[in-house]
């Protein structure tokens, strides 16, 4: 392992960097995969009532249901920024884990891929993850 802080010059910045930029980038490619599409259906109930609305979304943490796509916005750590996210996320039952190097990476896309996965709010999620209150 690499001393903290040394530019790696295969990859042209710090091992901690490249794998930062590894896991974000897998992670992207993990939303347009099954794995996550079926935890999203799985997470749909009828909407009754909504017009040309199908389905809708039901977070099992809090109860509140939630449109398809729906979006909120929140502060960013800049201030007077802000972001828009999906008021819901898939949350990973079992954690991804670590990946600092190319010995974590096959348990990590397993993980990522394969682990038990479930559809929270944000709220519920942050909660979860970060132990963040409301």
């Amino acid at each position: 392992m690499a001393k903290r802080g040394v530019i790696n010059p295969l990859y042209g910045m710090t091992d901690a960097a490249f794998w930062g930029k590894f896991r974000s980038a897998h992670r992207k490619i993990w939303t347009s995969s099954q794995a996550h599409k079926d935890a999203v259906n799985r997470a749909k109930v009828p909407a009754i009532g909504e017009g040309k609305r199908k389905y809708k979304i039901k977070c099992p943490g809090c109860g509140n249901l939630y449109n398809l796509g729906e979006k909120i916005t929140l502060p960013t750590k800049k201030e007077g920024k802000y972001k828009s996210t999906s008021i819901y996320q898939v949350d990973h039952k079992d954690e991804g884990g670590s990946l600092k190097g190319f010995e974590d990476l096959a348990p990590f896309v397993h993980r990522l891929h394969f682990g038990k996965q479930e559809v929270l709010c944000y709220y519920c999620h942050q909660k979860k993850t970060h132990g963040v209150a409301e």
